[in-house]
């Protein structure tokens, strides 16, 4: 944003002083919009939004403050400069407090008037590239979670295939004591075998072949149930899945954990396997 392109209004019900403010910064390059009461300004900053509005504060009916508020409404990032004929340091707190960008004593000289407008904009300016700035940052975040989380479904999916591959022929994957036949949807330890829900075969098929990291919740209910969910949610779909898997590891002989809880993060197999 420069001068050429930022767009004003000024607003005080003494024409004459409103006009000559509106000359002053139409000589400047600022593109300037009159308004002569607090309802025409009001009405003119719903319809359109100006990057900076200098009123009086002292106009009847809707006043500066009042009007300051309407154009908050409406247009959050418009810059509000008061301007007063009767100046006490409580109303310039007051107004700040209330969201001016800056306050101004009538009579202000052509260079107050201007250095003002120029601080407005140029605040305006760096906010906006700011606001730019984050968005950029979140946008590209996003884009690279998502390759990432692509990039993780290669991997496990490449590891499971190599685990299978390289098992007593591609129907078992073993970890360790621990087989699973994926053909039966069985887990074998110690010469004891225990059947497996379909759930918590995928369940223990993605820890084992990811067992070099800890699987967030919303990990195991995507890669288990098929959809995605926030890490509370999938928590608590997950849990009663996990206290099976772990009470079957009980009945093929690990007295051990078998399934560690990393709280708030997720869950690992043990390294005792």
């Amino acid at each position: 944003m420069n001068t050429q392109n930022a767009e004003l209004l000024i607003v005080d019900d003494d024409r004459d002083v409103c006009h000559f403010m509106a000359l002053t910064l139409k000589q400047i390059g600022y593109k300037v919009t009159e308004a002569y009461s607090g309802w025409d300004a009001t009405e003119l900053a719903t319809n359109h939004a100006y990057d900076v509005v200098l009123t009086d504060i002292n106009m009847p009916k809707i006043d500066g403050v009042q009007l300051m508020k309407n154009v908050k409404e409406v247009s959050p990032s418009t810059a509000v400069i008061l301007i007063t004929g009767a100046p006490s340091l409580d109303s310039a707190v007051e107004s700040i407090k209330a969201g001016a960008h800056s306050y101004l004593m009538k009579p202000c000289s052509n260079a107050e008037l201007c250095a003002a407008v120029e601080s407005a904009v140029r605040s305006l300016r760096k906010n906006r590239l700011m606001q730019e700035l984050v968005d950029s940052i979140q946008d590209n975040v996003s884009e690279l979670g998502e390759i990432a989380r692509r990039m993780m479904d290669v991997e496990s999916h490449q590891a499971q295939s190599d685990a299978a591959e390289a098992a007593d022929g591609y129907s078992v994957l073993k970890l360790g004591s621990i087989a699973v036949y994926r053909d039966r949807y069985e887990m074998a330890a110690n010469d004891k075998q225990v059947s497996l829900t379909p759930t918590e075969f995928d369940l223990l098929l993605f820890l084992m072949t990811n067992r070099n990291r800890i699987v967030s919740c919303s990990d195991l209910v995507q890669r288990t149930r098929g959809y995605a969910t926030n890490e509370d949610e999938a928590r608590e779909v997950i849990r009663p899945h996990i206290s099976n898997l772990r009470r079957k590891f009980k009945q093929v002989g690990h007295k051990d954990e078998a399934l560690i809880n990393v709280r708030g993060v997720g869950y690992r197999l043990a390294d005792s396997l």
